[in-house]
């Protein structure tokens, strides 16, 4: 199931992208059973948990388990937190929370949201199913890996005047720190930084890249991003795997590409729906006021100025400025105010008007979403129906869990004191290691840069001149202090070493990295003052762990439990990938 988070962000970003929420119990890509029919794992009180509640949980925690026992566990550990939910539904419907008026006005406000998500399943899910081509398709590039120079620009006509400079000899690094939009690559020549993998990029840009040889220019193509130009840098080759061995990664990295490509053109069909046009007096009369704006302050011409309120009376503020659907309408107040929430490069040029059409369209994608949800009757559908039964029931949950059971729970000073005076070894910071880092993703090349750091070259050149770690390339591979979180890989390596003495290659994955420590900084005990409140927090948790263990222990006498071992192991695989036989009977 793909999740595509921050539908309201997306709304504030330019490019014609739309982003929704999914969650594992609100919708699935996969799921073709109704509620009837799906597997039963367990009830609860005459409750049923259904199994696709945890596997779908489960695999949105993308962990590969080694084993059929391993995911077994995991499994049970899931139901168990399940089974808790459920006790405190139960004791939420004794309290007559689901009559609660702020929980039902919590759900209100959500059910737009919750037709959008219906509208993505039915629409897009539904409608991208995967092809055998494309899968074979991937995996014809899938152990490629493409290293390569970009530009992107707003318009066609830019990336097109760019390219004719680049073919007539201009320097590819001038030109996309002149012109680039991307602040990641426009100040390194372009680089995107690291050596690129077919699921990496938009297939139309993949399309491209993965097409080009040494030295040659691709391009330009539009990406969600604007237009881009590339420049092939170079290419390596991994060891090849059987393609049925990697055929699912394969089929869900390519079903969410499929997806995207399906959201796109769903998106434009909306559009077209929308009849989206703009009122000719109210456009008229922001053209004018957005001039006088520019004129007074000056602005670059590539740069769009905001109307403020402050230009608008509140007779002009009720102005229509455009209209979608039979009956909708947006004034111009709420454009300005939408225009003025944009960074100046996202907004619409006055003079395009199919920028102005495409701005309008975001702007008010959210209300056109949910007006098709509601056009084609998903209020009505049962799925629809179950997000909103099982948020209400949440809500309920969470009610009873933090205002009726540990809400009262308190902890005193002395008691937090208690605690760091009988735990003193509990509050130590380890040793720490300031490390420079070169990280590369060939090993022949890792253990060359090895052997020239040992044998004098500084390290801070080689990391300027090798490193991949994008971030840390200008400061000469400086990763900062390594600690056992934050570089968990280099952190025992780093502490073998003495100040100036080199280590590695240390392979991680498919990359290789050459550390030189800089300093080291010796374990330090943690004042009082410094865990207070991470103590204060910790007894609390305990205490309210203890109360609701309780209360949940109580309503397991009350409501019988039925748990279907055989539906929770069906299904499970070995480390080989098949079905183990501690499911085979399911």
């Amino acid at each position: 199931m793909n999740d595509w988070s921050g539908v309201r962000r997306s709304m504030r970003t330019s490019g014609f992208v739309l982003t929704v929420v999914l969650t594992a119990s609100g919708l699935s890509g996969c799921a073709k059973k109704t509620a009837s029919q799906e597997p039963v794992v367990a009830e609860v009180g005459g409750r049923p948990i259904k199994m696709r509640e945890i596997t779908d949980y489960l695999a949105s925690l993308h962990v590969d388990y080694p084993s059929a026992a391993a995911e077994l566990k995991a499994r049970k550990k899931y139901l168990d937190k399940l089974i808790e939910n459920e006790m405190l539904i139960v004791g939420g419907y004794g309290r007559a929370l689901d009559a609660d008026i702020g929980i039902i006005e919590q759900v209100d406000n959500e059910k737009a949201n919750y037709l959008i998500d219906e509208l993505y399943r039915t629409e897009v899910l539904e409608k991208a199913p995967v092809k055998d081509a494309d899968v074979k398709e991937f995996y014809d590039h899938m152990f490629d890996r493409i290293r390569f120079r970009h530009i992107v620009v707003k318009e066609k006509l830019s990336a097109d005047s760019i390219v004719a400079a680049l073919k007539a000899g201009a320097d590819f690094g001038d030109l996309a720190e002149k012109h680039s939009l991307d602040p990641q690559t426009r100040l390194s020549n372009g680089d995107i930084g690291f050596d690129a993998t077919w699921s990496d990029l938009p297939k139309p840009l993949a399309d491209v890249v993965f097409g080009l040889a040494d030295g040659e220019l691709g391009g330009p193509v539009q990406t969600a991003a604007g237009w881009e130009i590339v420049k092939f840098i170079s290419r390596r080759k991994l060891d090849h795997q059987d393609m049925e061995t990697v055929r699912a990664s394969i089929e869900s990295i390519v079903g969410r590409r499929r997806q995207q490509q399906r959201r796109l053109a769903h998106l434009q069909e909306l559009k077209e729906r929308a009849h989206l046009t703009f009122d000719p007096d109210g456009l008229a009369f922001w053209r004018a006021r957005q001039k006088a704006v520019a004129d007074t302050a000056k602005v670059p011409t590539d740069q769009v100025p905001a109307v403020p309120d402050s230009a608008l009376s509140d007779a002009d503020q009720k102005r229509v400025m455009y209209r979608w659907g039979e009956d909708h309408q947006v004034t111009l107040g709420d454009f300005c105010r939408a225009v003025r929430a944009r960074p100046t490069y996202g907004r619409p040029h006055p003079a395009d008007q199919e920028e102005l059409a495409q701005f309008a369209f975001q702007n008010s994608l959210m209300e056109i979403l949910h007006q098709e949800a509601l056009r084609l009757r998903l209020d009505e559908s049962p799925i629809y129906k179950d997000r909103v039964h099982r948020a209400s029931e949440a809500l309920m949950a969470d009610r009873m869990r933090n205002v009726y059971l540990i809400r009262g729970i308190r902890v005193n000073d002395p008691e937090v004191r208690a605690f760091f005076d009988a735990h003193p070894d509990s509050f130590a910071e380890p040793p720490a290691y300031h490390v420079r880092e070169v990280l590369v993703f060939d090993e022949k090349l890792a253990n060359d840069i090895a052997r020239m750091a040992r044998q004098g070259t500084p390290v801070a050149d080689l990391a300027r001149q090798y490193t991949q770690r994008s971030d840390t390339k200008s400061t000469g591979g400086d990763l900062g202090w390594v600690s056992p979180t934050s570089y968990p890989d280099l952190y025992k390596p780093a502490s073998q070493l003495k100040p100036g003495e080199v280590a590695g290659p240390i392979a991680g994955g498919d990359q290789f990295s050459i550390i030189q420590l800089i300093e080291s900084r010796p374990a330090k005990q943690q004042t009082f003052e410094d865990v207070q409140n991470v103590i204060f927090e910790k007894i609390q948790k305990r205490r309210q762990d203890s109360v609701l263990q309780a209360y949940i222990d109580s309503m397991k006498v009350q409501n019988p439990i039925i748990v279907h071992d055989d539906v929770l192991a069906s299904g499970l695989k070995n480390a080989q990938g098949q079905v183990d036989s501690i499911g085979a009977g399911s």
